[in-house]
């Protein structure tokens, strides 16, 4: 191990001229980390500031009765504007990895492997990465020769194909550590992000993804949302009258097979590209000495991979099924042409359900004139207060797909 020792000659960047403490050079504060720092200081402002102007915006009262956090905008933006002064108090106080310049002492340190490899898994699909980098040094207090992993910060998995190091396997870098803690802060200066010079970068190659795919994907999250509270309001709204599922089969099974199925497809198929891409970079990558991107499976590791594989593999072709059963109950009632027929019902409930603690939906209970089934119409706070009394008239329309439905439930 001796001849993979750093080499004598390693020169250390001039921040960490003289002994600590040391002055911060004014060029860090274009570095990566307070060029971060200054940028979510701004946006959290920014933020804070758009909230309380939003706060006395005309219709949000009303939005608030349905979406609970728009009942609190001051609040949130009086603490979007604490966190802004909070995150940015430790760049002006130079705290933070800054401290690693004016107190850390510097140490040369050989790479002897380099990977990139996810660091936050959820629902299956890897959320952050970071690289890890292997590296060997002689203890500057033992002399022993000593080998240890360092880690980068996070990034984001959606742009880790614009990370890479500005060092390669086999040179030889500035490590830096608090005096009296090296096994607890020991990290190699290019991952603290505080040099303008030296950190992790973008490399040269452009995006595997086309601008259209791109945009695709930025509309797909929304887009998804969209349809999630769309099939909630349709279900609550237009669910037809004592419905027997047996008679929407066939839109069930086309929605589990089209919709479920080609998710399904869908997800699998841009892992399996992804990893060819990833096996092709990771071969250039070996041969040329840069990080090594490590290899996920489909949809995550050992018990819980399996766990989060079986939850999608039932419940894609279910939401599919269960999305284009909702169409239907849309278009059964947006297409209907009928003339609403009056019924005698009976008022037995008044529901407020609130969500997660951000989505609050109210419904009506009743029960229509010769029937004990119990039905719910999803509606309105001022469509509530408005009913006098247990006595109402359902008005029932005969629905374009022949599935009777409730317009809306009123006082005699």
């Amino acid at each position: 191990m001796e001849e993979l020792l750093p080499s004598t000659n390693h020169s250390f960047e001039p921040e960490f001229t003289g002994h600590p403490p040391r002055p911060i050079p004014d060029r860090l504060d274009e570095g990566p980390y307070a060029r971060g720092r200054r940028r979510t200081a701004i946006l959290l402002a920014a933020s804070g500031a758009i909230c309380l102007l939003l706060a006395r915006a005309p219709g949000v009262d009303v939005l608030a009765r349905y979406v609970l956090p728009f009942g609190y905008l001051s609040w949130i933006g009086v603490g979007l504007l604490a966190l802004a002064a909070a995150g940015y108090v430790p760049l002006a106080l130079r705290a933070g990895p800054f401290r690693y310049v004016r107190d850390g002492l510097p140490l040369a340190v050989r790479v002897l492997d380099l990977v990139k490899t996810p660091t936050a898994i959820v629902n299956g699909s890897p959320t952050t990465h970071g690289f890890v980098a292997r590296v060997l040094f002689r203890h500057p207090d033992s002399g022993e020769t000593v080998s240890t992993d360092l880690k980068s910060n996070d990034f984001s998995s959606h742009r880790k194909d614009a990370y890479d190091t500005p060092f390669k396997v086999g040179d030889t870098v500035t490590a830096a550590y608090l005096p009296g803690r090296l096994e607890k802060t020991l990290r190699l200066y290019a991952f603290l992000e505080l040099s303008p010079d030296l950190h992790l970068r973008a490399r040269s190659a452009p995006s595997a993804d086309s601008p259209w795919t791109q945009a695709l994907l930025l509309a797909a999250i929304p887009a998804i949302f969209v349809v999630l509270f769309a099939n909630v309001y349709a279900y609550g709204r237009y669910h037809p009258v004592e419905f027997e599922y047996r008679r929407a089969a066939a839109p069930l099974a086309a929605g589990a097979i089209l919709l479920g199925g080609g998710l399904l497809a869908g997800l699998y198929l841009a892992h399996r590209s992804e990893q060819e891409r990833l096996r092709r970079r990771a071969e250039q990558a070996a041969a040329e000495g840069r990080a090594v991107e490590l290899a996920t499976p489909f949809l995550g590791r050992g018990a819980y991979g399996w766990a989060i594989r079986i939850a999608v593999a039932l419940g894609a072709p279910l939401l599919g099924g269960l999305t284009a059963l909702c169409w239907c109950f849309m278009a059964n009632a947006w297409l209907d042409r009928s003339q609403a027929a009056p019924v005698p019902a009976t008022i037995v409930g008044r529901t407020m359900t609130t969500h997660a603690f951000l989505f609050r939906e109210y419904e009506l209970e009743y029960r229509l004139a010769g029937s004990d089934a119990t039905l719910k119409l999803l509606t309105t706070p001022e469509h509530l207060i408005g009913l006098r009394g247990p006595e109402a008239i359902a008005y029932v329309r005969r629905g374009r797909l022949g599935w009777p439905w409730v317009e809306t439930v009123a006082s005699p």
